[in-house]
């Protein structure tokens, strides 16, 4: 239903804002929104966050939550992916996304 995909679209929005410097988390909640509702709006705010450089895992205790939260958090919005894109290069990935949207 519309309202279950909204509440997990505001799931993923709050989780973006809660770790605003964590690519991979943005990435996959941005990701996961665009699935929820394949917008062109949502396909280019998935397209950015793909084009910005890769960062290095912080191994220095800096991040907001313990990593293991922060994998189980990936691996809770993984499970709402059609497709696993984890090893795609952005090419490969865009042109899934663009398929979805017709």
């Amino acid at each position: 239903s519309t309202d279950h995909k909204d509440s997990k679209s505001t799931i993923c929005k709050t989780i973006s804002c809660i770790l605003p410097t964590d690519l991979e988390v943005k990435r996959a909640c941005q990701l996961t929104e665009f699935l929820l509702q394949p917008t062109v709006d949502s396909y280019y705010a998935v397209e950015s966050l793909y084009n910005e450089p890769d960062q290095k895992p912080e191994e220095d205790g800096s991040l907001p939550v313990p990593n293991s939260l922060r994998c189980e958090l990936l691996l809770a919005l993984k499970t709402q992916w059609p497709f696993d894109p984890e090893f795609w290069d952005w090419k490969t990935l865009k042109r899934n996304c663009l398929a979805l949207m017709g």
